[in-house]
């Protein structure tokens, strides 16, 4: 975890969203330093392709399979030609090929994940892309943003301790007890009684 954290540190990516990816890959790999590998590097060039959301969870899903099927397939190489650029351009100057090569089913899936791993992990170049971006505005709003989002997350599992401690019961259990006072406070025309809607 440690390492998966290390790399996504100042970037867009939420830890979270690459431990699901290296468990992903695992499923097709069965090789955990692989899969933590292949993890980093597909991280990596999503981000350097300025790849949005939807993109990287299609691009995760093709690179996935292709790793289970041992073959790279038109659908998945447009997918992930789309979700990392840099990072095609970069694996066919690895490996000395076109992209019609690649299209042609010339280069075959563990080619194509040795050569990904390569290029987007270490000193490879799309690996020193992501890196730089760790150094802009980007990465820095990042690192607040999956910082605050963490803080979050262990909050609510204290307050879920403590709770469950002393009250018998967590975080929305205590919520439902005081539901009724926002409720009686919306009816009252009090702007946070609308609170209670959400508490279902």
């Amino acid at each position: 975890i440690d390492e998966l954290y290390q790399s996504v540190l100042g970037l867009p990516t939420g830890l979270d969203t690459i431990v699901e990816a290296q468990k992903q890959y695992f499923l097709a790999t069965k090789d955990m330093t692989k899969a933590t590998k292949v993890a980093i590097a597909a991280n990596n060039a999503f981000v350097g392709g300025r790849a949005d959301d939807v993109q990287i969870l299609q691009g995760q899903r093709q690179l996935r399979d292709l790793m289970s099927a041992g073959k790279l397939r038109v659908s998945e190489w447009e997918s992930l030609s789309k979700a990392m650029p840099g990072a095609f351009n970069a694996i066919q100057e690895d490996l000395h090929v076109t992209r019609a090569d690649i299209m042609s089913g010339k280069v075959s899936a563990d080619q194509f994940v040795n050569s990904l791993m390569k290029v987007g992990t270490g000193t490879g170049v799309v690996a020193r892309t992501a890196q730089a971006m760790k150094h802009t505005f980007t990465g820095v709003y990042a690192n607040l943003t999956n910082g605050f989002r963490d803080m979050g997350t262990k909050m609510i599992e204290t307050l879920d301790s403590i709770f469950k401690k002393y009250n018998g019961g967590d975080v929305i259990d205590q919520l439902l007890k005081i539901k009724p006072f926002f409720i009686q406070n919306d009816e009252k025309g009090n702007l946070i009684g609308g609170i209670a809607k959400d508490i279902n």
